[in-house]
């Protein structure tokens, strides 16, 4: 939680995060995953894993092996900070995306997939 309050502190290093990220992206040809650059940049395919606040401190406890209070308060706390960072509230306007996806009940397997056939239907590109 120390590193988040720094960050809060002092965005510089998220900004430097983002300057970088934009510059790989005009750049092309990669997948970035980024909670801000959706909204920042234009063009792209832009997929939201929507997701309840609750599954995603519950994917970070495994992932992180952190306890659920802590992933709790992480997640709360970041959702908090984009407003604060960026002036946007932090999964409200999904506007800016290609496609919504509920991740909910998938698993990691059915979101990739989903997210595969997105582009492939953004691009026509055809399956063989």
């Amino acid at each position: 939680m120390s590193f988040l309050s720094h960050r809060q502190e002092n965005s510089e290093f998220d900004k430097k995060v983002d300057a970088k990220l934009k510059k790989l992206f005009l750049e092309g040809n990669v997948v970035i995953t980024s909670y801000t650059l959706p909204w920042i940049v234009e063009g792209g395919v832009k997929i939201w894993l929507a997701g309840s606040m609750e599954n995603s401190a519950r994917r970070m406890t495994v992932r992180d092996n952190l306890s659920k209070n802590d992933t709790v308060k992480i997640v709360q706390k970041r959702y908090d900070e984009y407003k604060t960072l960026y002036g946007f509230e932090f999964g409200e306007d999904l506007s800016v995306f290609n496609k919504v996806i509920e991740t909910d009940n998938l698993d990691a397997v059915h979101v990739l997939e989903v997210a595969k056939s997105t582009v492939r239907e953004l691009f026509e590109i055809k399956t063989t």
